[in-house]
């Protein structure tokens, strides 16, 4: 950290089941109740000329000690490595923190790309975290996604890296709902 600017460079290779390799960044600053980060992404497709980029603008601001807001605002190209097919995407989010508990909210609509129809989804999670102590914290969270038509978005958590590898797929057009329970411990 250097005067609350901090900076981070990924390189992740395809998992042995996954179609592309992953470089990322990310830049972020935070100063008293600001914080701003700027990421910038990039999926390189085995079967694809195409590599798919993203970038995203996010922020939170701390209203007291108890509540935060934030945004985000995220754009992609290339989507799965099609040529011009392109994205956009914004979130809103809140929590609250009372005694160990903080209960969180996020409501998010990616728009459907200029070219296609039908691509569109909005997604909203309600959560709650309980800390036990300074490194041991449960949560339970519940999220739901309304899909256009063509679109197949699907609710999983990464959270604590979970990941997504035995979440089933969503067929075009449904609204997935899920719940996620689970324990940090941070050693």
């Amino acid at each position: 950290s250097f005067s609350g600017v901090q900076a981070a460079l990924t390189y992740s290779t395809s998992e042995a089941n996954s179609t592309f390799g992953t470089t990322s960044g990310n830049v972020t600053w935070s100063g008293g109740p600001i914080w701003l980060g700027l990421g910038y992404e990039v999926h390189k497709f085995h079967d694809s000329n195409n590599d798919e980029s993203d970038i995203r603008l996010a922020g939170k601001f701390d209203i007291t000690n108890e509540i935060y807001v934030g945004a985000l605002y995220d754009t992609m190209s290339n989507v799965d490595g099609v040529d011009n097919i392109d994205g956009k995407a914004w979130a809103v989010l809140a929590g609250f923190k009372m005694a160990n508990n903080l209960f969180k909210f996020q409501y998010s609509k990616a728009d459907t790309p200029d070219t296609t129809t039908d691509l569109g989804a909005t997604l909203w999670a309600i959560g709650v975290d309980h800390n036990f102590s300074k490194t041991t914290k449960v949560y339970l969270d519940y999220a739901k996604a309304d899909n256009d038509n063509l679109q197949s978005v699907n609710v999983s958590s990464s959270y604590a890296g979970h990941g997504t590898s035995s979440v089933p797929a969503v067929a075009d057009g449904k609204s997935p709902s899920a719940i996620s329970l689970g324990m940090i411990i941070n050693f």
